[in-house]
Parts: structure tokens; C-alpha cells; sequence
């Protein structure tokens, strides 16, 4: 267990949180993506970004170790049910555990709000990431999806993922 804390994004993590998503983005992503499209936005772009989102109630939530974010998890929803749109963590903590706490920090809020399962698109050439859900008992589907890149190179294939979640005494779901 690590000495973490995880907790509800705020304002004025949007900075950091533009950072982690850069520098975690552009490791996770650099065997799938162009580095001209890794490298398009910056840092400023990517805060007020975040800052607009968190702004705007984005279920965002950090963790923390040692006083400093290092990662973050965003929650939606999708087709009624929950889903798990990003998690990114700075390179140096990966495999360390944080991304499994943060990740099942998620998964209990959304079985909490009442949510019966939860959805994470998962690039289907990535097998770390594609291992990280399975762990987590994620099982894939048979939905996929592309993405277009702008530059024009083959689009990313992404695989749907889903996760029965348990069952907790019903609570009013968010809207």
C-alpha cells in the first residue's frame, strides 16, 4: 500500500494535471501516436483546458504522494452507465501501484453512486494498459472504435472494456 491521497480535483490542480497528462500521454502514447501530434499543445493550452473542464464539474479525481499530484482518473458516463475516460499517471510511479489505488478508488465511487458496470476504451495495440483493466477485472468486448489522427497516418483502433461493478445499497445516481 502506498502512502497516497486521493481526492476530488480542484481549480488549482488544473496545471498539474496539464503536465501529468502531457509527459504520461506522450510515454503511453509514443509507439501509436506522430510526435507532431504529442507535441501540439502546450502546457498553457492543456491548463486552461483542464482548468475549463474541472470548472465545469468533470468528475476528475487526483492522487497524491509525498504533498505532490502525481496522477489523475476522469469519470463519465456512457450509455447510461459509467465509464472511465482517462487515467494518467507521471511515468516515474507507473507499475508502483498508484494507478491500481486510483483505479479502484473509481470503481467503488461509481458502484457507490449506483452504477451496475463501467466502460473504458482501451487502445487495442497497447498491451500494458490492455493488462492494467484485465488485472482489474475489465474483460474485453467485442466493440471497437477508430480514431483519426489529424496528420492523416492509420487511424488508432480502440477496444471497448467493461466491468461488472458490485452492488452497494442503492443511492440517488448523479445526473
Amino acid at each position: 500500500m502506498n502512502n497516497s491521497l486521493i481526492r476530488s480535483a480542484k481549480s488549482i490542480d488544473a496545471k498539474s494535471i496539464a503536465i501529468i497528462h502531457m509527459h504520461s500521454g506522450k510515454k503511453a502514447h509514443e509507439d501509436f501516436v506522430p510526435n507532431s501530434i504529442l507535441n501540439e499543445i502546450s502546457v498553457l493550452e492543456r491548463t486552461r483546458q483542464w482548468l475549463g473542464l474541472i470548472e465545469e464539474g468533470l468528475d476528475t479525481l487526483v492522487v497524491e504522494t509525498e504533498n505532490k499530484i502525481i496522477g489523475f482518473i476522469t469519470l463519465g458516463e456512457y450509455r447510461d452507465e459509467a465509464e472511465i475516460s482517462a487515467i494518467y499517471l507521471l511515468p516515474q510511479y507507473w507499475n508502483k501501484n498508484f494507478g491500481t489505488e486510483l483505479c479502484t478508488f473509481a470503481i467503488n465511487k461509481l458502484s457507490k453512486a449506483g452504477y451496475k458496470e463501467a466502460f473504458v476504451w482501451v487502445l487495442a495495440d497497447s498491451e500494458p494498459a490492455r493488462m492494467f483493466y484485465e488485472k482489474l477485472g475489465f474483460q474485453e468486448t467485442e466493440e471497437t472504435t477508430l480514431e483519426e489522427l489529424d496528420d492523416g497516418d492509420d487511424p488508432l483502433i480502440k477496444i471497448l472494456y467493461k466491468k461488472t461493478l458490485l452492488e452497494y445499497p442503492q443511492k440517488e445516481r448523479r445526473n
